[in-house]
């Protein structure tokens, strides 16, 4: 598996990520990798090199890189913890973070959110300075579910007889 350009590598690790489903929890990255966002992955050591005086400068370790990075960003992590995760992983590592993303992917598949829609309007609610509430639809809480939730974040003071 290699690959002439970084956006034929981009196409076949969204391809792979349709066909399996995989995308970004939370809406922290696009739903696609694009030849900017490898090149940036690069930059930050989370995909190697190009492979030099290459006909096809990319190849399957890149795939599986950009693969596991894609699947560690649906569990909710973020790169710099996925940088920690991956760095110096031989093909092997990469074959069974793939294989093994896939079955929990596919043990979890009824649990997971729908995926985020780019023409979702978020509204995000504060609570206090600790917790805020996201409505996926632009929902607004009335002012009396608003009280209800603080109160039941709000600590109560304990009898210490």
């Amino acid at each position: 598996m290699n690959f002439k350009t970084v956006e034929e590598l981009a196409s076949a690790v969204n391809d792979w990520c349709q066909q399996n489903q995989v995308s970004p929890a939370s809406g922290q990255a696009s739903n696609t990798t694009t030849a900017r966002t490898v090149r940036y992955y690069r930059s930050q050591s989370l995909v190697d090199a190009p492979l030099r005086n290459s006909e096809e400068p990319y190849d399957e370790k890149h795939y599986l890189q950009l693969i596991a990075v894609r699947l560690l960003q649906a569990k909710g992590l973020p790169l710099s913890r996925i940088q920690e995760l991956l760095i110096g992983r031989k093909i092997t590592d990469l074959r069974r973070i793939q294989k093994q993303g896939l079955k929990e992917i596919e043990s979890t598949s009824s649990d997971r959110l729908p995926a985020l829609s780019t023409s979702e309007t978020w509204r995000m609610i504060p609570l206090n300075e600790d917790w805020l509430i996201a409505s996926r639809r632009d929902r607004a809480l009335s002012p009396e579910q608003i009280s209800a939730i603080r109160a039941i974040l709000t600590p109560t003071p304990t009898n210490s007889n």
